[in-house]
């Protein structure tokens, strides 16, 4: 009753910081399990070269994903509701991708075509889990690096949990249906997160555009996001064909 009643008396801003904490860790130890993609099209024979087109087909995917979902945000003016939607179907999609048919002349096809689709709902996942978190941090005066602090610990030790007993006992398979499964206490708690007041819907101007286009600071910092997301996509996708080159076990990549 004593611990019931401490946490009723909570202030707005202490319990936000506990629902983002919540989200950030929930979230990233979700993530953290279902990292094993590559291991597992690489366990049914996936070859490199496929996969780097399968990941040249899903960037291209991804960019008009974020688009996309950046303007549905703008226009319902709610930036909590495309977190809810993307983790939904992101990861509800995800699941099923053990069950895409291997060892088929047409296996690679659909893999090519499938997880390009999936990614439409699932690559737009962690930025607007951190657009949220972000905004509702600047606006509530809360503490952003104690926050995201607990996506980093939980996605270490989900990390370690899933190569040591998940893994082993289930496959590698197994890793996509429990991410889905970790990841509904953290919708759940999107749900109860404070609507940014910075994602309600603004009248824009035409020159707006323009302007940041003339802005060098903004566009610096797209040149910059440019080159950094092309040398972590090197390292993150190819990591497990090197691991396994150098025969080191691709399921100890978490």
């Amino acid at each position: 009753m004593n611990k019931l009643r401490r946490l009723r008396s909570l202030s707005p801003e202490m319990a936000e910081t506990l629902r983002l904490a919540g989200v950030q860790g929930i979230f990233w130890a979700a993530m953290a399990v279902g990292n094993y993609q590559t291991v597992y099209l690489q366990s049914i024979g996936f070859p490199a070269t496929d996969f780097g087109l399968l990941n040249a087909i899903a960037c291209a995917v991804a960019i008009f994903a974020m688009t996309f979902w950046g303007t549905v945000s703008d226009r319902i003016g709610s930036v909590r509701k495309i977190v809810i939607l993307t983790l939904t179907l992101g990861c509800g999609l995800f699941i099923f991708v053990p069950l895409i048919p291997t060892g088929q002349s047409y296996s690679t096809l659909l893999f090519l075509i499938l997880i390009p689709i999936i990614n439409f709902f699932r690559v737009p996942m962690s930025p607007f889990v951190d657009n949220l978190t972000v905004r509702n941090c600047a606006e509530h005066r809360l503490n952003y690096g104690m926050v995201r602090s607990s996506g980093s610990l939980l996605f270490a030790i989900a990390g370690v949990i899933t190569v040591n007993a998940l893994i082993p006992a289930a496959g590698v398979p197994s890793t996509f249906w429990v991410m889905g499964i970790v990841m509904i206490p953290a919708i759940v708690l999107t749900y109860f997160c404070f609507e940014p007041q910075s994602g309600k819907r603004v009248k824009k101007s035409a020159a707006g555009a323009g302007v940041l286009l003339k802005n060098y600071a903004y566009m610096a910092f797209l040149i910059f996001a440019f080159f950094f997301q092309m040398a972590a996509a090197f390292e993150g996708n190819f990591l497990t064909y090197y691991m396994a080159d150098i025969q080191i076990d691709t399921v100890n990549l978490g």
